[in-house]
């Protein structure tokens, strides 16, 4: 059993990584809300159309580039599909790339394209490799016996709830609590209380040894600052 503890651990602390660095947003933890015992592979499922709908896209996005003639129309359809797609599963850092690519395709300019086709297939292989890794550790987790939706949902609730409330502080790494907690001792109006639901929150929120009795009192304090920080707004 403390195994499997440990490895849920590990998996909490590597799924809020994700949200954390930007890799995800929240229409992730949207797809895997739909799924339950009667479709257990939903989400592996969709990532992996989603797979496939990207590298034909990047293949084609290569293809069009590499024309003496470049169609840019044609360009930034395949660029808008792949917006799409990566929207569709929550891939967050492959559609902030596709917004900047859209703009070059727009201004027809061929440099520009060509940097972000590099940096979106950069963005696309990142994630690709976070996912599989991901559904590995889940894998092994269901492999020794344990679960793995009781020890993600709740957090991956509390990442999006503090970066959706603070906007532009909402820094992507893995100090938020500490950023948010900085961010509260700059801040005017209801700040005091901030400061102090945000305390607790830093107590409590400790990824990588949060265990699941833990959750429903990280999930109340999220709520409060959820409350206090749409005050200051």
């Amino acid at each position: 059993m403390d195994g499997i503890v440990q490895l849920q651990r590990q998996l909490v602390d590597y799924t809020a990584s994700l949200f954390h660095e930007g890799f995800l947003d929240d229409q992730f933890n949207q797809l895997q809300q739909l799924q339950d015992e009667s479709n257990p592979d939903f989400v592996v499922e969709v990532v992996t159309l989603f797979f496939e709908d990207a590298e034909r896209l990047l293949n084609e996005l290569t293809k069009a580039l590499g024309q003496p003639s470049i169609d840019f129309k044609r360009l930034d359809t395949h660029v808008h599909q792949l917006k799409g797609s990566s929207s569709s599963i929550g891939a967050q850092r492959v559609q902030g790339v596709c917004i900047s690519f859209r703009n070059s395709c727009e201004e027809q300019n061929v440099e520009g394209c060509l940097k972000n086709l590099q940096q979106v297939k950069h963005e696309y292989s990142l994630v690709k490799s976070k996912l599989e890794t991901l559904f590995r550790m889940e894998q092994q987790i269901l492999a020794a016996g344990g679960s793995v939706s009781s020890v993600t949902t709740e957090v991956h609730h509390v990442c999006q709830r503090y970066t959706r409330s603070l906007g532009p502080y909402s820094l992507q790494n893995a100090n938020l609590p500490n950023k948010l907690l900085r961010f509260s001792s700059t801040s005017t109006g209801h700040a005091s209380a901030l400061r102090t639901h945000l305390v607790g929150m830093v107590n409590f929120f400790q990824i990588s040894k949060m265990s699941p009795g833990q959750h429903s009192k990280v999930v109340t304090l999220s709520k409060q600052i959820l409350m206090h920080s749409n005050c200051m707004s």
